[in-house]
């Protein structure tokens, strides 16, 4: 059974579904901008894929929050209000770590191509977006219990 107002449940997860969806975009345009022929423009298809995740997923969160916004602002209890702007921090706080932590690996993985070669690199970043999917998937499971 859920903790969060019914009106909140739906946008949390539509943002989870979209944020999982954003994290595997990116994935595919790390792991195709490895094919390119050179490192150097593979490193900068890379820069560019965690820029674009990273703005698609700011925008999904920007709109997730106003619409806590929305609900507090038409909610009819204390209750339903104070939950759903605990829920838009905590969000707010997960996305930013995972923000943060995103950019230091992929940064990592580009800066490591060189050395690791693109079969180790491609399952580096294969791995770090599967785990990231499992760490949105466990926070939101967490969220809604």
């Amino acid at each position: 059974m859920s903790s969060l107002p019914p009106e909140l449940a739906g946008p949390v997860e539509k943002l989870r579904k979209r944020l999982v969806e954003i994290n595997s975009s990116e994935q595919d345009c790390m792991t195709n901008a490895l094919l390119t022929k050179s490192l150097t423009e593979a490193q900068a298809v890379m820069a560019r894929c965690r820029q674009a995740s990273a703005a698609a997923a700011a925008t999904a969160v920007d709109a997730f929050l106003h619409e806590c916004s929305e609900i507090s602002a038409r909610a009819n209890s204390m209750d339903t209000s104070a939950i759903t702007a605990a829920t838009a921090k905590s969000v707010s706080i997960f996305w930013t770590n995972s923000e943060s932590s995103a950019s230091a690996l992929v940064s990592e993985a580009a800066a490591m191509l060189p050395a690791l070669g693109l079969d180790n690199t491609t399952q580096a970043i294969k791995s770090t977006c599967s785990e990231r999917a499992s760490s949105i998937n466990r926070y939101f499971e967490q969220l809604v219990t």
